[in-house]
């Protein structure tokens, strides 16, 4: 799966963060909310990518990081 270049630059800023709290990282940079800004776009291929984005993300992650994304990205977005 290739993502688009904007996915790309955000999984990148999420994986120098990776080994130290990425959680709070993630929050205090941005990262989530440039996630969830994408998957508001009007590119389905760009939506579907970040979506993608976060399964990574989220993978062997906490409960608490999941709940953290899920708040912010919140069901309605992935009902769409």
């Amino acid at each position: 799966m290739t993502f688009h270049p904007c996915v790309r630059w955000v999984i990148f800023q999420i994986s120098l963060f990776r080994g130290a709290q990425p959680e709070q990282v993630m929050l205090e940079q941005g990262l989530i909310a440039r996630l969830v800004d994408l998957t508001k776009s009007d590119d389905r291929g760009l939506r579907l990518n970040a979506l993608w984005a976060f399964k990574n993300l989220l993978h062997k992650s906490s409960s608490a990081q999941k709940q953290t994304v899920m708040t912010a990205l919140g069901w309605d977005t992935l009902s769409r």
